[in-house]
């Protein structure tokens, strides 16, 4: 049996970041930097949890071999209230950027301190609240060609169709961490390969959390078998549980993943703006 922690391609692990909007847009490019920081630790982090070889798997069966599962026992349990504070404090980073690029931008006119306060990057699921955030001046002095450049990255927009849509996900997280940390969990294997059995058999993951004593995988064979055999290799992510599926069950994203994408996504939405500013 294996179990590997949080696989990820190479560009997850070390990806070349570093963000330069120029002079103007200098506090954009610190906000995605510092972004960048968190990100960087919490990724050494996870590996060096990782290769501390953590947890630990045992087979168990019942009686007359009808049921086979994997049990996963803890070693060395993460430290997931940690991660959820990197996680937090990079994801309003990345939130506080486009803040600072709005800013940017309306600073150029000569609005009042009560105007200045208003000011924010809007992301939002509807027209309606899109044209709302307007008329609580969130855009003072920006130019209507940038205007319309911010609409288009409205998650109404931009995800159209997406099961996934990014910027909605970036306001979400960041403000349920102004009231609680992120739920950061270990999520169960997504990618795993159950082969070499000795019967055909059933095979069933589990979308939960894991939590120690959690069995990872159940697998029923065809023939009720005691000495029935198996290999097992799979992928445990460190997760964010945000929300419920349609079963009720967590919605368990995978953190380095989403929070990689998150990244690319503010800054492809920065350099669009800036690039009609």
């Amino acid at each position: 049996m294996a179990l590997y922690h949080a696989a990820m391609d190479d560009a997850l692990i070390s990806p070349e970041f570093g963000a330069d909007y120029g002079d103007e847009f200098q506090s954009c490019s610190f906000k995605v930097d510092r972004a960048d920081y968190h990100f960087q630790v919490l990724k050494d982090e996870i590996l060096a949890w990782n290769q501390s070889n953590p947890y630990s798997l045992e087979r168990k069966r019942n009686s007359n071999g009808s049921r086979h599962s994997l049990v996963i026992s803890a070693i060395n349990p993460p430290p997931v209230d940690r991660w959820s504070l990197l996680i937090g404090d990079l994801i309003h980073n990345l939130r506080s950027a486009l803040d600072h690029l709005v800013y940017a931008l309306a600073i150029r006119n000569d609005l009042k301190l009560e105007e200045i306060r208003n000011l924010q990057f809007p992301i939002c699921d509807t027209p309606h609240g899109f044209k709302r955030q307007i008329g609580r001046n969130r855009l003072k002095g920006i130019a209507h060609a940038v205007r319309a450049q911010i609409e288009c990255f409205q998650p109404y927009l931009r995800d159209r169709g997406k099961t996934e849509r990014l910027l909605a996900l970036l306001r979400d997280l960041d403000d349920i961490d102004k009231h609680r940390l992120l739920h950061v969990v270990l999520a169960q294997p997504y990618a795993y390969q159950v082969e070499d059995l000795s019967v055909p058999a059933t095979i069933l993951f589990d979308t939960y959390p894991i939590e120690n004593g959690s069995e990872i995988v159940i697998i029923t064979p065809v023939v009720p078998d005691i000495e029935f055999k198996y290999k097992f290799k799979g992928t445990i992510n460190i997760a964010i549980a945000h929300g419920y599926t349609e079963s009720g069950r967590p919605n368990l994203i995978p953190a380095i993943e989403v929070i990689y994408r998150l990244r690319k996504e503010v800054n492809f939405v920065i350099d669009a703006i800036v690039g009609v500013s």
